[in-house]
């Protein structure tokens, strides 16, 4: 039987690809729309009040957006499956709201303790962004094994062979592939505005303000909180998930360290919003982003 398809957007904690804004919450196997963006930033209800731009959080399918996509997907796969003959249930997806990534202006004392800096804390899926219900389980059950076989070439194809991708990944290329492209240039625009971003002289000293309120505190030197985050990746790596004991230390030791690192982050935020606002309010005046399609 075929494993339910993780969806919804990734979480690259421990798929580092540089050490910025550019984070979501899990990892992309891009079920509803063949997402290849992992974007994050500032996201909160709190921060996006301040600054009231969002373009981080447009670029990320989330929420009711992820769930209106995954539903048209769903649609035209049981369309498909039914012409080749073979039922299929639609699935349906609870996509989580958009989380930032944690920096000095996004990470709250509320997410500190919920996620600590949502490293290690993913480590056994005990943050699941997204919630998938598959009701075609129970059909699968009720099939033979030549008939599941059928039903699962229909719905999957055959990875070896490229002109058979089956109805799942047909349908998600032709509704998503233009918005796909669309946004890989967008995406590379926004890292090089974030690796901009984070050599700004005025959040490289707030970065050296943190480190030594961080340090002070008794919990170890790090140049800024990335860097801190960057170290529980390396952690997170090293764990083995079926160890419940070490996974549980690292858990609880990593909320720890996210509310000794909000707490020296609070008197700093304002000032990190502010350059942040500058350079994202720049942002979305040069780019348009596409809407994902749901219907």
């Amino acid at each position: 039987m075929p494993q339910p398809e993780r969806t919804g957007p990734l979480r690259p904690w421990r798929a580092h690809r540089y050490s910025h804004l550019v984070r979501r919450v899990k990892f992309f196997y891009a079920a509803p729309c063949l997402l290849l963006l992992a974007m994050s930033g500032c996201g909160t209800a709190e921060v996006n009040d301040q600054i009231g731009v969002s373009v981080e959080e447009q670029m990320s399918l989330t929420g009711r957006s992820a769930e209106q996509n995954f539903a048209f997907t769903e649609r035209l796969i049981r369309e498909c499956m039914a012409e080749q003959g073979f039922a299929h249930t639609e699935r349906t997806l609870h996509s989580r709201d958009f989380v930032p990534y944690p920096t000095i202006g996004s990470w709250t004392m509320e997410l500190a303790d919920e996620l600590g800096l949502g490293v290690t804390t993913t480590v056994q899926g005990t943050f699941d962004d997204n919630i998938l219900d598959n009701p075609n389980e129970t059909l699968i059950e009720q099939l033979s094994p030549d008939e599941y076989r059928a039903w699962d070439y229909a719905w999957r194809g055959d990875p070896s062979d490229r002109e058979h991708v089956g109805c799942r990944n047909q349908v998600k290329r032709e509704i998503n592939a233009a918005w796909v492209d669309e946004m890989q240039p967008i995406q590379a625009a926004y890292v090089d505005m974030v690796q901009t971003l984070f050599a700004d002289p005025r959040l490289v000293e707030l970065d050296r303000t943190w480190s030594t309120c961080f340090a002070s505190a008794g919990f170890g030197s790090y140049e800024s909180f990335d860097d801190l985050v960057k170290d529980q990746q390396s952690i997170a790596m090293s764990l083995d998930p079926g160890d419940n004991e070490a996974v549980t230390a690292a858990e609880d030791h990593e909320r720890e360290l996210a509310r000794a690192a909000v707490r020296c982050s609070e008197s700093l935020r304002q000032d990190w919003l502010e350059v942040w606002d500058e350079y994202q309010s720049d942002f979305a005046e040069t780019v348009e982003i596409p809407d994902i399609a749901t219907s």
